[in-house]
Parts: structure tokens; C-alpha cells; sequence
């Protein structure tokens, strides 16, 4: 394996991803996301080993491109407001059928 491809079989190479301007790591949250039906910040903070800041970070480019929602809450331990984020999974559908028609027409 070079060491521009992701370690994971069947993904894409990593030259491809940053041509795109994709990085492994919204993809990875994305796929997280994905997986479940809510999820909490200090949740991918844990899954993908990022710091709050890093984690926010990607959260607000993921929200930008509308990809990713976040619903507000008070937390369940009454300490404050919690915030749970999805997955746009609609929105990220749409988008894939937009690009796979743009680059075949």
C-alpha cells in the first residue's frame, strides 16, 4: 500500500480525498454520524481521538456544507444545555447523486 492511500480496504486515496477538499477525518465523523441516530460531542470526541476544539471544527465545516444537524437540549444529568448532532443523511444522498451525475453527463 503507498502511503497516499487510507488504511481502510476500499476507500478512496488519500491524493483523491484533498484534490476533493475531503479529509479523512469529516469522513470519518460523517460515517459515525451515520451510524447512529444521535450523537453527542463528547461521543467523537472519544471515537476519533480529536480534541473538543478539533471535533468543533470539523462540525462547523460539516454544518457550512449541510451535511451534518445539531438539535439542543438540556443535558440529562441537568448540568446545562447538550448539543446532539445527525447526520443530514437526505442531504448527503442528494449530494452523492448530484456528483455522480455531474461527473458522468
Amino acid at each position: 500500500m503507498s502511503a497516499d492511500t487510507i488504511a481502510l480496504p476500499g476507500m478512496l486515496p488519500s491524493r483523491i480525498l484533498a484534490a476533493l477538499g475531503i479529509t479523512e477525518t469529516r469522513l470519518e465523523i460523517l460515517r459515525i454520524l451515520l451510524s447512529r441516530p444521535e450523537t453527542t460531542t463528547a461521543q467523537l470526541i472519544r471515537a476519533t481521538g480529536l480534541s473538543m476544539n478539533g471535533v468543533r471544527a470539523h462540525l462547523q465545516a460539516l454544518i457550512g456544507c449541510g451535511l451534518v444537524e445539531g438539535r439542543r437540549a438540556t443535558h440529562p444529568r441537568g448540568s446545562g444545555p447538550i448539543t446532539y448532532w445527525r447526520a443530514a443523511a437526505d442531504d448527503i444522498e442528494d449530494l452523492m447523486d448530484q456528483l455522480c451525475r455531474y461527473l458522468l453527463a
